[in-house]
């Protein structure tokens, strides 16, 4: 199999200094925001599948990976969506795909609350959203309903489909769904 890897580049945006990864280059822009301790090279297995379908770009968030960090930096949620946002419009993107893994997902929910511009949909994947005692998801319910279309069940899937066969076994199960969500045949609700 050929790999989708096409460069990896730097960006000035929201102030900063921000490195990503590109693969694919057909079809919808997704933005990957990896979690917190996932540098964008350990996404590459990800990305490679997501590329059949999706342009996509894997992020370095602040202080990870490639892209600029110090003392001299916010590292909150506010910083981290300012960041996002500062990329999507950096390089152009429309209508793109926000995908967001763990604390990257924390991330997607407040750009998407500070501003969904340009955003057709946000996929969070196991999202750290609760805290000491249950604590109600940080978004709209206006929001989740228009990025997920409805499907004949009311869900936005076929939820009977299964996940994708040729994904590579070293990938996780959410992953495995994450995937296959991103491609029509899973349940958004069972990421």
């Amino acid at each position: 199999m050929t790999s989708s890897f096409q460069y990896g580049a730097n960006v000035h945006a929201n102030g900063i200094r921000q490195h990503y990864l590109r693969y694919g280059g057909k079809g919808t822009s997704l933005v990957l925001v990896p979690g917190i301790t996932s540098p964008a090279i350990t996404w590459g297995f990800v990305a490679e599948e997501l590329a059949r379908t999706h342009d996509v770009y894997v992020l370095d968030i602040r202080g990870r990976g490639l892209s600029q960090g110090g003392d001299d930096l916010a590292y909150d949620l506010d910083a981290y969506a300012g960041d996002v946002r500062g990329f999507i419009d950096a390089l152009g993107l429309k209508d793109c795909v926000v995908l967001g893994h763990s604390m990257g997902a924390r991330i997607a929910i407040r750009l998407g609350r500070q501003d969904a511009s340009g955003i057709a949909a946000l996929v969070l994947v196991d999202p750290p959203v609760s805290g000491p005692g249950p604590q109600a998801l940080p978004i709209q319910p206006a929001m989740v309903c228009r990025f997920h279309p409805p499907c004949a069940q009311g869900h936005g899937c076929r939820s009977d489909a299964p996940l994708l066969p040729h994904m590579d076994r070293r990938a996780t199960p959410a992953a495995c769904r994450m995937a296959a969500y991103l491609r029509g045949t899973g349940h958004p609700h069972h990421i």
